[in-house]
């Protein structure tokens, strides 16, 4: 299984919040956690060979400008762009099982009163 695959398991079950009880939530919130450091992992490896790309194509076009319209051509680009985007989604589902975590505890603290 790819990491994108066991992402998009754990957002499966943020879907529907109601059915998961606060300590199996915040389990998937430890582990979507561990799961975005390997997205981030991804995001660093595609952010180098994208600087590499770049340095080869001003090597090639000796202008910066147009290297770097040559070098955001390259599907290389496209690919950084993905999982940039999926980094920060994977960040804010993260962000809203926290959240989520955070109101229930305080609801259960206030019904206890």
């Amino acid at each position: 299984m790819t990491i994108r695959e066991l992402v998009d398991e754990k957002v499966v079950l943020f879907r529907d919040l109601d059915s998961i009880d606060p300590h199996q939530l915040a389990q998937e919130v430890v582990e979507l956690s561990s799961l975005w450091a390997s997205v981030n992992k991804e995001l660093v490896d595609k952010k180098y060979w994208f600087a590499v790309l770049k340095k080869k194509m001003l090597e090639e076009h000796k202008q910066a400008a147009k290297a770097n319209i040559y070098a955001e051509a390259d599907p290389l680009y496209k690919d950084l762009l993905e999982v940039e985007s999926y980094s920060k989604f994977v960040l804010e589902m993260i962000r809203a099982g926290k959240r989520y975590l955070q109101i229930s505890e305080s609801e259960k603290r206030e019904s206890m009163y």
